[in-house]
């Protein structure tokens, strides 16, 4: 797997709240996040460990090969999230580029606001 883009920040709650709507994606409800753009797929679970990894399939049918790997730590009274994307080839710039930025968008923006921040 070749790792093709990343992305690193912070969020406000404590790593296993983080982890849990990562995990639940939830789309509907207190903290609704994951808004899908056209020729998005909501990501499937593929593996965890409460509350430091998780692993996402991915929002791209077009790359269904690709997953998006998330790293969860403490940091002051929130969570630090580095966030890693790879596949088995990568993409073109343009392309993980986009991938990159969207992913900025679903973690450090709608799920940013999701906890009211």
């Amino acid at each position: 797997m070749v790792e093709y883009a990343a992305r690193k920040g912070n969020l406000p709650p404590r790593p296993h709240v983080v982890w849990d709507d990562l995990a639940e994606r939830r789309r509907t409800g207190v903290r609704a996040w994951v808004r899908l753009y056209p020729g998005e797929v909501a990501p499937c679970l593929v593996s965890g460990d409460r509350p430091i990894t998780l692993v996402w399939s991915s929002l791209w049918p077009d790359r269904p090969d690709d997953l998006v790997e998330f790293t969860l730590r403490p940091h002051g009274m929130g969570t630090r999230v580095e966030v890693v994307m790879t596949g088995a080839e990568e993409p073109q710039p343009e392309q993980a580029s986009y991938f990159r930025r969207r992913l900025g968008e679903l973690v450090y923006g709608e799920l940013r606001l999701a906890y009211d921040q």
